[in-house]
């Protein structure tokens, strides 16, 4: 339980606006190296328009008035131009590495981290 509140606060010094949603999204895109905004529709559930908002908070995009947090990027696929791919950033990557040093970890086949 401690590791999981320790967690939330991370996550909320980088944006003390975050939702669940928004931080469910942002460690799902970590666990395998990189994932499709398709996928994340499928694994987590949550409706297109939830993912597309908090994929642009998450992005260097922003939301409303708010600057992004420039968490991940948003890239074209190049096997299918009509997919994107969503990345940690190198900022991404430091908040992540936060959060993993708290809690128990293994890693896939491709080496990221799995919460």
């Amino acid at each position: 339980m401690r590791e999981i509140v320790e967690s939330l606060r991370i996550f909320k010094d980088v944006n003390p606006d975050a939702t669940v949603a928004c931080m469910l999204l942002f460690c799902y895109v970590q666990r395998d190296g990189y994932t499709h905004v398709t996928d994340l529709v499928r694994i987590t559930k949550l409706g297109k328009g939830t993912i597309s908002r908090q994929l642009a908070v998450l992005s260097d995009i922003g939301r409303g008035k708010k600057e992004g947090l420039d968490l991940i990027r948003l890239l074209e696929d190049p096997a299918d131009r009509r997919y994107k791919i969503v990345k940690l950033t190198p900022k991404g990557q430091e908040v992540f590495d936060k959060l993993a040093s708290i809690c128990p970890t293994k890693r896939n086949d491709n080496n990221a981290v799995r919460l």
